[in-house]
């Protein structure tokens, strides 16, 4: 092999293997998904009100994609968009109680642990690491 041929593999080689190191972290600001999240999950209660809730989560994801296949359609069936939009609102309000008496229920269990944003793994809508 000539001088130009071998050091041409070795720049491609080199080239390579910086690229590869360059993503090998995927996007995000270093390593991991630490950051900042909201504090109602501290302690489990958000994966309790999650399990406790789970028929209501999954019957609004049903209705969610209920809507998106009508929506999907070539002709809208208004009557049936108005009423699985009531539907939805129906299931988004119970929801939104019952996150309500959770969340009080946790700070009447819990009177000196004040949640909110902070530093740690945050599962809310906090910004983190790795946010995309």
């Amino acid at each position: 092999m000539t001088k130009k041929t071998v050091l041409a593999l070795l720049l491609i080689v080199g080239l390579l293997i910086v690229g590869a190191s360059a993503y090998a972290y995927g996007p995000g600001y270093g390593r991991g998904c630490g950051g900042y999240g909201q504090g109602f999950g501290q302690g489990g209660a958000d994966d309790k009100f999650r399990q406790d809730n789970a028929q209501l989560l999954a019957d609004l994801y049903q209705k969610n994609l209920e809507m998106r296949a009508l929506w999907a359609a070539a002709q809208v069936d208004e009557g049936k968009a108005k009423a699985l939009q009531a539907e939805i609102n129906k299931l988004q309000n119970d929801l939104a109680e019952k996150r309500l008496a959770a969340e009080l229920e946790f700070r009447k269990n819990n009177p000196d642990l004040r949640p909110g944003f902070g530093p740690g793994y945050g599962r809310g809508n906090g910004p983190g690491n790795c946010w995309r």
